[in-house]
């Protein structure tokens, strides 16, 4: 198994969270099952080898295309595939929505699209290119050089709403809705009815995945006196609050994931 994460260019810092590649050599008749956990940030997928089938109540339900654009979502999704693979991964900042694709973030929540679809002919050439050239690098500079253009073609527009999603983000969801109010000059009210309307979530859902989530790293840095300890430093008001939303989020409990440690890419678990 092969896991690596990029941090992004400077140039490209402000929209672009990381890039991370996975790969898996297996043999051809070997399955491999991952769960796509809950995650805040977008997330754009190319199965460079390979395709991911969906799994629904154990029977594949849909298979991915080649290029798909994952929105933000509070549920987890079981996922398969037969044989080795290959991924190349973009997880995207919120508001980068908005100026490489004129999406509003409301608009794929729980939701995926395939570049083709949403690009067209753009799409299909940078899929293209991306799932045929070889080398990890050669990848990571097509990648680069797409996200460039795409952010020059438009105007960024980086409003209030954005800057009180960054703050959550900064703050792993640990900020109280009332501070948020605060620094935006907004009533709580009028900040969990901007939120909806730009993210589909309310302030306080989405505190709840970033917290979840950092609960995962901060465990994976080596945090691991205990399941209360880590409650307490991922922000969580007691550990029945950590198995909670863990298992809303993941569909597991903490004792079971952590265990099992399994093998990770941003978002993913592997499951066996």
């Amino acid at each position: 198994m092969k896991y690596i994460l990029i941090s992004p260019p400077l140039e490209l810092a402000a929209f672009i969270k990381n890039f991370w590649i996975l790969e898996a050599k297996l043999d051809a008749d070997k399955l491999y099952h991952h769960r796509l956990f809950a995650d805040a940030c977008p997330t754009i997928v190319f199965h460079y080898q390979n395709l991911f089938s969906s799994l629904r109540e154990r029977t594949t339900s849909f298979t991915y295309s080649h290029s798909v654009l994952h929105g933000h979502t509070t549920a987890y999704e079981d996922l398969m595939v037969k044989g080795a693979f290959g991924i190349f991964g973009i997880t995207l900042f919120p508001w980068s929505l908005g100026p490489l694709f004129q999406l509003n973030p409301q608009t794929i929540l729980h939701s995926h699209i395939c570049l083709s679809e949403l690009l067209g002919k753009e799409g299909n050439e940078i899929e293209d290119k991306i799932c045929s050239i070889q080398g990890d690098q050669e990848r990571l500079t097509l990648a680069v050089s797409f996200l460039i253009s795409r952010i020059n073609k438009y105007k960024v527009q980086y409003n209030l709403t954005d800057y009180c999603i960054g703050e959550l983000i900064k703050s792993h969801g640990n900020q109280t809705i009332e501070n948020l109010a605060h620094k935006s000059g907004w009533s709580r009210r009028h900040l969990e009815r901007r939120f909806v309307q730009h993210i589909g979530l309310s302030p306080k859902q989405y505190a709840r995945v970033l917290r979840f989530q950092h609960t995962i790293r901060l465990y994976e840095r080596g945090h691991t006196d205990s399941l209360t300890h880590l409650a307490y430093e991922a922000g969580f008001f007691d550990q029945s609050h950590m198995n909670r939303d863990f298992k809303i989020f993941s569909g597991l409990q903490p004792k079971r994931y952590f265990r099992k440690l399994p093998e990770k890419a941003e978002g993913f678990a592997r499951m066996n």
